[in-house]
């Protein structure tokens, strides 16, 4: 009985550190968020579950970004670009792809819903 209770506990613990695992570690970073306002959450690249994010947390690509009502982003690529994501928007970043010099090579967005802006 004792064996079967450390086993459990064990196997528990290793779930909870598999859980606790960022998904997008395998993929590099292309931005941050710089500005989050209001209710925005992100969905890795299978689009599945949407997780809540917070200022200056890493995006990668294939990751979309969406907003809620009275909720606004900014996203703010390695190559100095600007994408401002407003309210009931939802942005998935398809491509990003920077030149070994870091400029931008090529970008596509798909907005599904809502408006964006790129500076």
């Amino acid at each position: 009985m004792m064996r079967r209770v450390i086993s459990v506990g064990i196997l528990s613990l290793g779930l909870l550190f598999i859980g606790s695992i960022s998904l997008d570690a395998t993929e590099p970073a292309i931005g941050r968020l710089t500005y989050v306002e209001g209710r925005v959450d992100r969905a890795d690249s299978e689009g599945a579950l949407y997780f809540p994010v917070v200022r200056e947390e890493e995006i990668s690509e294939g990751e979309t970004v969406r907003t809620k009502s009275y909720s606004r982003a900014e996203v703010t690529f390695n190559d100095k670009s600007v994408l401002r994501i407003g309210e009931n928007t939802q942005v998935r970043i398809k491509d990003y792809t920077l030149d070994a010099d870091g400029t931008r090579k090529n970008a596509h967005l798909f907005v599904e819903r809502g408006k964006i802006r790129a500076i």
